[in-house]
């Protein structure tokens, strides 16, 4: 955790008061509010894809997705222990139970919505997407 601390200080000026390890992000209580430090262990054409297809969302108006907090360089990711990794507000939630028809309900309507908002995505030549990107329109 000294890690975390170290670098979220050297990189966005944060005194992080205490730092939780949920799943695979890291939740940073600092002085001046609650973020989510979220490492990514793909390589850099993959992270690059992710954050410029969540940039793309809230660009147009997609606001599930949390902005990214630019760093005091204003780079959108910082290198942690190896692994790339982003900073957003932390957001509230619960985890979802695809057995609540309720549930299910939320998750396909945003799912829906995330598709539609999407829409004019561009790749750029060195973002290496998920395997399956484009491969259903050949089948």
């Amino acid at each position: 955790m000294d890690e975390v601390n170290k670098a979220v200080k050297d990189n966005y000026g944060l005194s992080v008061l205490k730092v939780e390890r949920i799943k695979n992000v890291y939740k940073l209580y600092a002085d001046n509010g609650v973020y989510c430090l979220k490492p990514i262990k793909y390589v850099y054409g993959h992270f690059k894809f992710i954050l410029a297809a969540m940039e793309h969302l809230r660009n147009k108006g997609f606001d599930s997705v949390p902005p990214i907090i630019k760093t005091l360089k204003e780079d959108k990711h910082i290198v942690l222990g190896g692994t790339q990794a982003y900073l957003t507000p932390w957001l509230s939630g619960r985890e979802g139970s695809y057995d609540n028809p309720y549930d299910l309900e939320i998750a396909a309507s945003a799912l829906a919505r995330l598709h539609k908002y999407s829409e004019g995505f561009t790749l750029e030549r060195d973002m290496k997407p998920r395997i399956g990107w484009f491969r259903w329109i050949r089948n």
